[in-house]
């Protein structure tokens, strides 16, 4: 098998797996302590725009990967986290409470979302992160380790095959 065609089979599998990661349910921790099942995705606009390019350079292949369209935004906070001490932007939490939809809540229940609501509670949210961050959710490392760990002798006798090994005397 041709070396470049075994990279583009691997990381289209990462690719896959990564999709799967992301439409996974997954534990998260509540305000109360109690632990709930939660989507990890609120609109699939990440889940969708995953892709990879495979620039060679000479002898060398290089795999890159990443995400499209709005997603090249975040992906890298998603997979990474968001450490503490910066406020993200509020117009993309509101986007984000639309999407999910999160609904607003007052001292008597819940309460009819206006655009002044949205955006209190929007600020609100980012002050949170900025002082608590955002665990990661690595979708693309794990990806990438479950895949190289099961292709790795495949992708072994591939390289072996690729080296030209000669011996010479000195002379």
């Amino acid at each position: 098998m041709d070396f470049n065609k075994l990279l583009e089979e691997i990381a289209d599998e990462v690719i896959e797996v990564a999709q799967k990661n992301l439409g996974a349910y997954r534990s998260v921790k509540g305000a109360n302590g109690k632990t709930y099942k939660r989507r990890a995705v609120a609109s699939g606009n990440l889940k969708n725009n995953l892709g990879y390019s495979i620039k060679t350079v000479g002898n060398i292949s290089k795999v890159v990967f990443g995400a499209g369209g709005k997603a090249k935004q975040y992906y890298l906070s998603v997979n990474n986290g968001r450490a503490k001490g910066t406020m993200p932007p509020t117009s993309a939490i509101e986007n984000w409470m639309r999407i999910k939809p999160v609904r607003l809540r007052g001292p008597n229940g819940f309460i009819k979302q206006t655009p002044k609501g949205m955006a209190r509670a929007a600020f609100a949210i980012a002050k949170s992160i900025q002082k608590r961050g955002i665990s990661p959710f690595p979708y693309y490392t794990d990806a990438i380790n479950e895949v190289l760990e099961r292709r790795m002798p495949e992708f072994t006798e591939e390289i072996i095959k690729q080296l030209d090994i000669s011996i010479q005397t000195w002379q």
